[in-house]
C-alpha cells in the first residue's frame, strides 16, 4: 500500500493525538529516508504541514492549538486528500461501582479522564 500504486484504499481512522496531522504530514510520505512514515496518501501542502508543526510543537497554549487545528481542517477540506467514511466504535470493560468512566472516540486512551474516576454505590 505505501508504493501508492493504486487507485482506492481503505484504512482505518487513526485515534492519534491528532489524527489527521500525523496521518497526512508532508515529513509522514514514506520513502528510503522515512521506510515507516505512515502518509501512505503522498499528501503534503505547505500550510497543512505548518499548521500541523504548530499543533504537535507549539506547546499547550489552547488559541495556538485551535488555531492550528482550524488551519489544518480548513487544508484538509480544500484538498480532501482522504474521505473518512467510519470511525470504529470504542468500548470500555469496567466493574460496577465505578463512576466517571466515559467512553469517547477521539481520545488515544480509556483512562483520559482518570482524575473523575471515584468508586461509589450508585453511579448519576
Amino acid at each position: 500500500m505505501f508504493s501508492r500504486s493504486y487507485d482506492l484504499t481503505n484504512l482505518r481512522w487513526p485515534v492519534w493525538l491528532s489524527g489527521v496531522c500525523e496521518m497526512l504530514s508532508g515529513r509522514e510520505i514514506p520513502g528510503d529516508s522515512n521506510p515507516f512514515g505512515v502518509n501512505a496518501s503522498g499528501y503534503n501542502a505547505l500550510d497543512f504541514n505548518q499548521a500541523c508543526d504548530r499543533l504537535l510543537l507549539g506547546g499547550f497554549d489552547p488559541a495556538i492549538r485551535s488555531q492550528a487545528m482550524q488551519a489544518m481542517q480548513e487544508s484538509f477540506l480544500r484538498d480532501l486528500p482522504a474521505l473518512p467514511l467510519y470511525q470504529p466504535p470504542r468500548w470500555v470493560v469496567y466493574q460496577p461501582g465505578l463512576c466517571g468512566v466515559e467512553v469517547q472516540s477521539l481520545p488515544v486512551s480509556a483512562l483520559w479522564n482518570i482524575e473523575d474516576f471515584v468508586r461509589g454505590d450508585t453511579c448519576p
